[in-house]
């Protein structure tokens, strides 16, 4: 039995699946299963994984039904305590899951374990996030406040994420049906029950070089909630959220609520349905009233020049 089950959603990413396994092999440690998940790829992808030939990798087929399928798929297969999360376009660095085998041997306590990231951009420009409300580099600890800090760059990201085998099976799985921040509503129901632990040591690369596919902004306009706003709603009226700060957990809802905005807005051409989503937040800290105002403002901007100006940012 594997220590830890590194789990890989595989849909049509064939030019960079071997360099994210090629990444956990060069693990310094070694007591891992790797199970990639092919869900419906029409590309060589499972071909590549396949050709490795390594009895520590076992590929799953399925036909294509979402990122979150897949991952709940893997999830299933998996025979080790701890379930790392790896995206088929990402990358480890050699020291991940030494780092997060530390922190679990330091915090066992914890419902998941997350090391810092950098980001590649497509331009090729590497940049490492500054995350909000967690102590300067060196550090590693249990997260004063994770809604808190994730109203900032997310310290919890999928590929530099790992889970207790025991905590997923009590919290549940990856939304199905959810095309968009499906994975916030699964670190956010783990942060209702349970503490955070954090490495700030950057153990993990997200790689921007393949663009999520268009039409995913749809989804808010009949849905037009961020999925964990209604998973935090549901929780609050049930009164499970005695382990958080409640101000936190709102003022967190409120970005994620500004975010489907502008996804509306810029990305779905639909300043109606961002106005309506906008106006029903309540932001309290200045940073968030200042991003809802001038997205609300936006609104009335012309949609054809709001993609333009957007689409020339990195």
């Amino acid at each position: 039995m594997a220590y830890f089950s590194v789990i890989i959603p595989l849909y049509n990413k064939a030019r960079f699946i071997k360099r994210s396994l090629d990444s956990v092999f060069l693990q310094t440690r070694g007591d891992y299963e790797i199970i990639v998940v092919d869900d419906g790829s029409t590309d060589e992808g499972p071909e590549a994984v396949a050709g490795y030939g390594d009895r520590r990798i076992r590929l799953i087929r399925q036909e294509n039904s979402g990122v979150s399928a897949a991952r709940n798929s893997g999830i299933m297969a998996a025979s080790g305590k701890y379930v790392a999360f790896l995206d088929a376009d990402d990358v480890w660095k050699p020291s991940y899951l030494r780092v997060v085998g530390s922190l679990i041997e330091r915090y066992p306590e914890a419902g998941a374990y997350a090391t810092a990231y950098e980001i590649v951009r497509q331009d090729g420009r590497v940049v490492r996030p500054k995350y909000d409300a967690i102590p300067q580099p060196p550090w590693a600890g249990i997260l004063p406040s994770y809604f808190r800090s994730a109203i900032g760059v997310p310290p919890v990201w999928t590929s530099a994420t790992t889970v207790p085998i025991h905590v997923i099976q009590k919290v549940g799985g990856f939304p199905i049906g959810v095309p968009l921040g499906e994975d916030l509503d699964m670190w956010g129901r783990i942060a209702l029950r349970y503490p955070i632990a954090f490495c700030n040591d950057v153990c993990a690369t997200y790689i921007q070089d393949d663009p999520h596919p268009g039409g995913r902004q749809h989804y808010y306009f009949t849905n037009p909630e961020a999925p964990f706003v209604r998973t935090a709603n549901e929780a609050i009226q049930r009164d499970c959220t005695k382990a958080v700060n409640l101000k936190d957990l709102y003022e967190y809802m409120a970005k994620l609520q500004i975010a489907v905005g502008y996804d509306c807005l810029v990305e779905g051409g639909n300043p109606a349905a961002a106005r309506k989503i906008l106006l029903r937040t309540r932001p309290a800290t200045s940073r968030l009233k200042w991003r809802k105002y001038r997205t609300l403002l936006q609104t009335y901007f012309p949609v054809r020049l709001l993609k333009a100006v957007y689409s020339k940012k990195p």
